[in-house]
């Protein structure tokens, strides 16, 4: 048996069972899984616009692992799915933050005002025998602006053929005189 990880979004009501007992029913075994929990999508896949994401370490026997593969896309509860082999079981797993969630802070320098400059450090006697790394602040520089140049390249020109009738243009009754000839043959 080999260990593998699956992470698959479901609609955000459901629980994501479905993928155990699926792998239960394969004889395989679920080592560990985490509900990370509903999060907004990116963009709208199937007409939802929020999924829960949940994530499964199994062990499975490679035999049945494109088994699982196959039921698993044939499962309409499952909107989608990524499945891996694992190198290594997760030992912890850290909460993830996304970007809405923090607070995102910026500081303006004006262009009067100098950066701070640390003092440098003194020399401590020679009796600690610990060192201090002092980091001091570098002085970041904004990046020079690039103008480029963009020629438009000119379009090739089609040219479509001229079609010339072989005929001259016949007049309506014509017409459905020829078109009465063609049925009757």
């Amino acid at each position: 048996m080999e260990k593998y990880e699956i992470t698959y979004l479901t609609t955000p009501t459901d629980k994501g069972e479905n993928v155990e007992k699926s792998i239960k029913e394969l004889d395989g075994s679920v080592v560990e899984s985490i509900d990370i929990g509903v999060k907004e999508l990116a963009y709208p896949v199937n007409k939802l616009t929020e999924a829960r994401f949940v994530s499964v370490i199994f062990n499975i026997s490679p035999e049945d692992l494109n088994n699982l593969d196959k039921k698993l896309a044939q499962d309409k509860s499952i909107i989608r799915f990524i499945l891996i082999k694992a190198l290594r079981a997760r030992k912890e797993v850290k909460e993830r933050r996304f970007k809405k969630d923090k607070p995102i802070i910026v500081e303006k320098l004006s262009a009067k005002t100098e950066p701070e400059v640390q003092p440098a450090p003194q020399k401590e006697p020679e009796e600690e025998k610990e060192e201090k790394v002092v980091i001091e602040p570098a002085v970041v520089k904004k990046p020079a602006k690039i103008k480029v140049k963009v020629e438009k390249v000119p379009e090739p020109e089609i040219k479509k053929p001229k079609i010339k009738p072989d005929e001259e243009s016949l007049s309506s009754d014509e017409l459905d005189k020829k078109l009465k000839e063609l049925v009757e043959d």
